[in-house]
């Protein structure tokens, strides 16, 4: 029965992709004649935006999805009533309000979606910041005399939002704040699922949910469905943002909301906060509980509309890495509003091996290894080719032209084509502080590749590190490793055009990944040898890859994609490719990776629950997904 569901559903998300042509059709035609910057583009992108969001076959998926998965009945808000009399400990709340000239209307809308919380401990405290509107005070005043549980305090003079979250947060009596701006909306669960996560982890310091958008008709678009805490995404954009909830003790401990770094406020008071606990004390909530108001002046349409929030962010990234003692440069990602760092190199450079296996001398590996030799700046790197020691006296490869930089060595004839062997019996002779894990179809064209993925493997508690893969027709061939729980394994961004920034900017944002694609892989010598190196019963190398990435995540190592460092592979994307392994050896170490690695099957913490892959790396809303609600 459960795989007719699935089955259905799958149908259905594949009918509704047809109409991901007419929202990239239209979207191209309106920035053609509009281009951005424009007078007409500046008046009208608002509306086309929102319009266009709507007929998006993610954003139509997601009103299928809010159907069936996020629709109470009657029969479960008495469940979730009975398990919340019958909980011994009830976590109670602080929601931090700032407002300022709110519209009314809007401001009646974000305090209703408080008193209708299904969970009942909480209190709201607002801090109105000398709004000229005397409708504010108004409205405030009135709430305040319905429920008690309301809190105030009117600002004399205007500080902007840091100055008025810190008075707001002066009003705090409870141990947990909750930070809620002033024209949005809170799930009516929000809270009681946030109590049932600190009861399920005491320690939590952190808890954050997934988010969507909403227009002012109510209309929901644009989920967010986040992975599990993830340090490197975090750098590149404030994945936590809504709902986030902190210890009100440790918000003011670090100083609460500082001034001037207004728009990315809250960015920075997280980062000071992470600097204090582990990571292990921050919780993800795989489910929207924040509804995002799209306006004109808000970032949830455009976060370019606050161009000051981007240097606030910029800047609270870089004083986070000077208190950290991380030495990089943090810069700014204009297509996706985003950032990444460019982290300095260790003095001085380590040594660097660049392996890569074959089992022939191929015109494909000469031009893998010219590619190396002409577009690399690294100094202190060595590649190593290791075939079968059949062709130790095979003429066809350039040696002398080469140089010093490139050896060949041997592996016995009886382990041809056992991949993971091969490798293990090579790594275990290196003696280099990096090593690269290079396939032959890559051609390198940036020539500081290897000092950026070199720069970033060198951070603490870094695993391996991968850069962005492209064919030669600029399609992308993988931005990262992604496990779904029928054992599969995917690459995110497949078979989309370079230029696409993918969800929410992950195509083009460095972040944390439990695997990664084996074809180009950095990790430090001392951690293959730690992890045991290559699973020499895995037949081919892409789960070759992935198991030995997540035998890195259980030693407490991060495993890292950095896409602004792109290597293509020598040949062109096409559909319907043979394909490279078969699929007899596929399935059997599908089956042994489901057994062997069931919990994170079940959930990639690098991915969410709620989100599918269709299409070879298309992100589509699971209509079936994994995850629910406790106590339904």
């Amino acid at each position: 029965m459960l795989n007719n569901q699935n089955r259905n559903s799958s149908n259905k998300i594949h009918r509704l992709l047809s109409l991901h042509n007419i929202y990239s059709q239209m979207k191209l035609i309106f920035f053609a004649l509009f281009p951005k910057g424009s007078k007409v583009y500046k008046f009208t992108h608002g509306l086309l935006s929102v319009f266009l969001k709507r007929i998006h076959f993610f954003n139509i998926t997601y009103q299928e999805w809010i159907r069936k998965v996020d629709t109470l009945h009657e029969e479960d808000l008495k469940k979730i009533r009975k398990n919340i009399e019958e909980m011994e400990l009830k976590p109670h709340f602080s929601i931090i309000m700032p407002v300022y000239n709110t519209p009314a209307e809007l401001l009646e809308e974000a305090i209703q979606s408080v008193l209708i919380q299904v969970y009942p401990y909480w209190e709201l405290c607002i801090a109105d910041d000398a709004s000229t509107d005397p409708d504010i005070r108004r409205i405030i005043n009135k709430f305040k005399e319905e429920d008690l549980r309301i809190r105030a305090v009117f600002r004399k003079t205007n500080g902007h939002i840091s100055a008025a979250s810190n008075s707001a947060l002066e009003l705090a009596q409870y141990p947990f704040a909750v930070l809620f701006d002033h024209d949005d909306l809170l799930h009516p669960l929000a809270l009681y699922y946030v109590a049932q996560t600190i009861l399920a982890f005491p320690d939590s310091e952190i808890i954050y949910s997934d988010e969507d958008k909403i227009t002012k008709r109510g209309r929901r678009l644009d989920p967010y469905f986040k992975p599990d805490f993830n340090y490197e995404l975090l750098l590149s954009h404030n994945m936590v943002s809504h709902l986030g909830v902190y210890r009100t003790h440790t918000m003011r401990a670090v100083g609460g909301f500082r001034v001037g770094l207004e728009g990315s406020q809250d960015y920075d008071l997280l980062l000071r906060i992470l600097e204090r606990i582990k990571f292990n004390q921050i919780h993800h909530i795989p489910f929207p509980l924040y509804h995002w108001r799209i306006s004109r002046q808000s970032a949830a349409e455009d976060v370019n509309i606050k161009p000051y929030a981007i240097d606030s962010g910029k800047k609270a990234l870089q004083e986070h890495l000077d208190r950290s003692s991380i030495k990089g440069h943090v810069k700014f990602l204009p297509e996706v509003a985003a950032y990444y760092v460019e982290y300095d190199l260790p003095e001085p450079n380590p040594s660097v091996a660049i392996l890569i296996q074959d089992q022939e001398t191929s015109k494909t590996l000469q031009n893998c290894v010219d590619s190396i030799i002409q577009n690399t700046n690294y100094p202190n790197y060595r590649i190593i080719i290791y075939l079968p020691s059949e062709l130790d006296q095979s003429p066809e490869l350039p040696v002398n032209k080469w140089g010093e930089k490139v050896s060949i060595e041997h592996f016995p004839g009886q382990i041809a084509n056992a991949y993971a062997k091969i490798i293990n019996r090579a790594a275990n002779n290196l003696k280099e502080d990096f090593v690269v894990l290079l396939d032959k179809t890559l051609l390198i064209q940036s020539p500081n590749w290897l000092i950026h993925l070199v720069g970033q493997a060198a951070q603490k508690k870094v695993g391996a590190v991968a850069p962005k893969l492209l064919y030669r027709n600029n399609v992308v061939y993988s931005s990262g490793v992604v496990i779904l729980p029928d054992g599969g394994i995917h690459h995110i961004s497949k078979g989309e055009e370079q230029s696409v920034n993918g969800y929410f900017g992950w195509a083009k944002l460095t972040r944390g990944y439990s695997a990664l694609s084996y074809k180009c892989l950095m990790f430090r010598r001392n951690m293959f040898t730690s992890a045991n190196g290559f699973n020499e019963s895995l037949q081919t190398p892409n789960y070759c890859g992935v198991d030995f990435c997540l035998r890195l995540k259980n030693l407490g190592f991060r495993n890292i994609l950095y896409p602004s460092v792109e290597l293509y592979i020598q040949e062109k994307h096409r559909y319907n490719k043979p394909l490279e392994i078969s699929k007899q050896d596929t399935e059997i170490d599908r089956t042994f990776f489901k057994d062997n690695w069931g919990e994170w099957v079940l959930k990639d913490p690098a991915f969410n629950p709620n989100l599918a892959i269709v299409n070879e790396g298309k992100l589509v809303v699971d209509l079936s997904p994994q995850y629910k609600f406790p106590g339904i």
